[in-house]
């Protein structure tokens, strides 16, 4: 669960670059208890929002000051979702690639258009599949459990997908793979590789960047 309070002060202070202090805007409601991922859009004044596993298949568009204003019931099942992402055009990206035991073989990234972000039927999605190419068994042995992900973000036509580890003495290590912007099934493309540190504290999440396409 990310603290999203904190975020929409990150949001208002990285905008007019005051770093003296953060001020509570909201509560965020019930519905938004297990936020894992959240984005802001072009051509929209929301900021959408998605819970984790476990919860409905739902995207929320909430307003400044914290409040639900669109409630969208997308017509997938909510395996691990993690992160949203967009584009230019304001279509909106669901990052269901949450793998605790790195052992889904069904990773994928769900498109919903821009023009279905009002929509309030059932919303079909675009599927862009993907796998990890260095990941040959699921699940592979404990040592090699590298293939969670909790962070994307969208550029030029592509994701980049940041992965978490699992493995004890080793949870800052950082893979950056990349995946095709459009439908279908992919191979993701190795791009690097770092170590932050060795605690679970340096595993990358949603505020970095969020903060960074907010700028």
């Amino acid at each position: 669960m990310k603290v999203i309070t904190v975020i929409f002060s990150f949001l208002s202070l990285f905008s007019c670059q005051n770093f003296g202090s953060l001020k509570l805007i909201s509560e965020l409601s019930k519905d938004l208890e297990e936020v894992s991922g959240a984005e802001v859009v072009a051509n929209s004044d929301l900021i959408w929002m998605q819970n984790d596993s476990g919860n409905k298949p739902k995207i929320y568009g909430v307003s400044a000051t914290g409040n639900i204003v669109e409630e969208l019931t997308i017509k997938e099942k909510n395996h691990d979702w993690e992160d949203l992402a967009s584009d230019e055009e304001g279509n909106l990206y669901i990052g269901d690639f949450g793998n605790n035991d790195s052992e889904r073989e069904n990773l994928v990234i769900l498109k919903v258009k821009h023009g279905d972000l009002t929509s309030s039927k059932k919303i079909k999605v675009e599927k862009i599949k993907f796998s990890y190419p260095e990941q040959k068994k699921f699940p592979p042995k404990k040592k090699k459990l590298f293939f969670d992900a909790e962070s994307f973000f969208y550029y030029n036509n592509s994701f980049y997908v940041f992965t978490k580890s699992r493995v004890e003495g080793k949870y800052g290590k950082t893979s950056l793979y990349k995946v095709p912007a459009k439908e279908g099934k992919h191979e993701a493309v190795f791009i690097s590789e770092f170590n932050n540190c060795n605690d679970k504290e340096c595993w990358i999440t949603l505020q970095i960047f969020l903060m960074m396409e907010a700028k």
